[in-house]
């Protein structure tokens, strides 16, 4: 008796070690040469595709209410903008305009925060439930935590223009 149960535990667990889902054919797969290519150039910047692009046209709007710092930015080479060294000229704008480039950081701020504690409930929300399995969890704790880091970065961009030290672009 002790032996047929120990053959029928032994066939059980061959079946169920051995058994997996029958294989689908994939994506048929293409040659490079089969897409078709697009020479056009793209419509839209890369930026446009962000939300931050929203905050920076914001910003460069608002500087460019101030006609001495207007001058100064087309009187710029486009490797000052970009390296943020335009930023040692913020001391020259008006009050009303340094004032309206704070609201519009602060504005910024609130919104990453958002998104950034929206993530980490999200994850917490996750984690409560028992957590996601395997690869997924892992890819999905990725994706959150790089999420973060961009958000986390680019809050260091804005403080680093409050004190003046530079605008990255």
């Amino acid at each position: 008796m002790i032996g047929m149960k120990f053959i029928l535990l032994c066939h059980l667990s061959i079946i169920i070690s051995v058994y997996a889902p029958p294989v689908l054919d994939g994506p048929s797969k293409k040659r490079l040469d089969d897409y078709p290519v697009n020479n056009d150039k793209p419509s839209k910047d890369v930026l446009d595709d962000l939300e931050y692009a929203r905050y920076l046209k914001e910003v460069v709007e608002i500087l460019e209410n101030d006609p001495n710092f207007k001058s100064i930015i087309e009187k710029a080479s486009p490797d000052d903008i970009k390296s943020g060294n335009i930023a040692r000229h913020l001391s020259l704008v008006e009050h009303n305009v340094r004032t309206a480039l704070d609201e519009a950081k602060q504005r910024e701020l609130a919104r990453l925060r958002k998104l950034v504690s929206e993530k980490v409930r999200l994850l917490n929300d996750i984690h409560r439930q028992g957590g996601l399995r395997g690869m997924s969890a892992i890819v999905t704790l990725w994706r959150i935590l790089s999420y973060v880091e961009v958000c986390y970065n680019v809050l260091l961009i804005i403080d680093v223009s409050e004190h003046n030290y530079g605008i990255m672009c």
